[in-house]
């Protein structure tokens, strides 16, 4: 299989700032984001649709997005933070969270990667955030 999102969970390639990680999932920004502070969060195991996982599977991924999208509005304070579950840009079930402010802000993914230096210091601050909060 060739899934760029397994690879990332088997050894970070390509590299991406990754914010939180458990047994089951893992959390990172996203290279292309919406909105600064995107973050995808994917189940470890692969799984092409996210209605595919199990119910309990299911209710984990929920979980744990809904738990990071704490420490991430307290970060970047938007109005909301979004979340989309997807899979078509790459075939691996991924929840978005997307700090928003009005509507269609999620909508904006930018077309080109944002280099590294530039999401260093979001994801910086979401695993301080996040290691207090969790």
């Amino acid at each position: 299989m060739n899934c760029v999102f397994c690879s990332v969970v088997e050894k970070n390639e390509p590299h991406h700032e990754i914010v939180w990680s458990d047994k089951r999932h893992i959390a990172f920004l996203n290279i292309k984001p919406a909105q600064p502070g995107h973050v995808l969060v994917i189940p470890r195991k692969h799984v092409d649709d996210g209605f595919d996982l199990s119910s309990e599977e299911f209710g984990a991924l929920m979980e744990a997005s809904r738990r990071l999208a704490v420490p991430l509005k307290a970060v970047l304070n938007p109005s909301r933070v979004a979340l989309a579950l997807e899979g078509f840009h790459v075939p691996h079930a991924h929840v978005h969270l997307i700090p928003v402010n009005k509507s269609g802000d999620m909508m904006n993914e930018t077309k080109e990667p944002v280099p590294s230096e530039e999401l260093v210091p979001i994801a910086e601050a979401l695993r301080a955030a996040i290691a207090s909060t969790l």
